[in-house]
């Protein structure tokens, strides 16, 4: 049994620790704003006269700009406007796109802007639900299955140390700091 337990601690930690230094590297970077220039990204706008179909919610408006425009990225909730317009913007880590639908003129404007390197890492950093394209879910599959690790690592270790380590203090002193510190984050800056 603690052979099994020390493989799974093993191939846990080994998957984890790709993905603990890039989230280390990139919230470090985030940490460290001064070090990176500010410049004003770069804006390309278009503007299109076209027929707007009528559609009835939120996915199937995301689905046709992203269909007739080729557009990529995390789409976000669609707003609706009093004259009828609609804006959705689409999200990816190199570039933001933002487009806004006039159906009462046939009209649709797209306004992409290439992110600059620190809101590159910013975006990456920041990176949750599915529903992004192929390339994206796939990148939070894998961080669904760190996750998942995390909890198998930590778990495994807390098994492997309790029947290793003859004297319990140290560990359970350690791990009651730990909790202690989460729930002292949890009523700081949560609650």
């Amino acid at each position: 049994m603690y052979s099994i337990f020390r493989q799974i601690h093993f191939y846990s930690g080994a998957f984890l620790l790709v993905f603990l230094l890039l989230f280390f590297v990139t919230g470090y970077l985030l940490n460290q704003h001064d070090w990176f220039e500010h410049p004003d990204p770069v804006f390309e706008a278009s503007s299109y006269k076209l027929s707007v179909p009528e559609m009835e919610n939120e996915q199937q408006k995301t689905d046709w700009l992203r269909k007739e425009y080729s557009l990529k990225g995390k789409s976000s909730p669609v707003r609706q406007k009093d004259d009828g317009s609609w804006h959705a913007d689409f999200v990816s880590p190199r570039f933001t796109i933002k487009t806004h639908v006039f159906p009462a003129i046939d009209s649709v404007a797209i306004e992409k802007s290439e992110n600059p390197n620190y809101r590159t890492i910013v975006v990456f950093h920041r990176m949750h639900n599915y529903g992004g394209g192929f390339i994206y879910d796939v990148y939070l599959v894998f961080m669904d299955l760190v996750s998942f690790s995390l909890l198998i690592f930590s778990v495994t270790g807390i098994f492997l140390w309790w029947k290793l380590i003859p004297s319990k203090w140290l560990g359970a002193g350690l791990l009651a700091a730990g909790f202690s510190y989460v729930i002292w984050v949890i009523l700081t800056f949560i609650l």
